[in-house]
């Protein structure tokens, strides 16, 4: 079984668009995929009805740690995959806290349900 659970379309920073995206991973013969652009997950829907492999809605979440809690010497970045999440929750859910804090972020869509389980 083949198998891809980390891909980027142009919604974020991939090349492809989510159909062709979708479209190249069918030729290459994958069996089951995810899309996971960076903070957005506008193309899960487009990727729902034009996939014609088994699909599993997801996102790539950036978040930040910050310097106070003296892990490393500087704030960084990380980068946490999220698979079958709920994109229509998924999007309002960004949209109503997109200001707060990165870890207050999280903290809240595991609270609300976003990730299915």
């Amino acid at each position: 079984m083949k198998i891809n659970l980390h891909t980027h379309s142009n919604t974020s920073d991939g090349s492809l668009s989510v159909e062709k995206l979708m479209d190249t991973l069918k030729k290459y013969h994958y069996d089951l995929v995810a899309l996971t652009d960076h903070d957005t997950d506008v193309g899960n829907e487009i990727a729902k009805k034009n996939c014609k492999i088994n699909f599993i809605e997801g996102i790539e979440i950036t978040s930040y740690i910050p310097m106070n809690l003296k892990l490393y010497d500087s704030s960084f970045g990380l980068h946490m995959v999220g698979l079958g999440i709920d994109s229509g929750k998924m999007n309002t859910e960004m949209e109503k806290i997109k200001d707060k804090k990165q870890n207050a972020f999280l903290k809240i869509l595991l609270k609300k349900g976003v990730f299915k389980g």
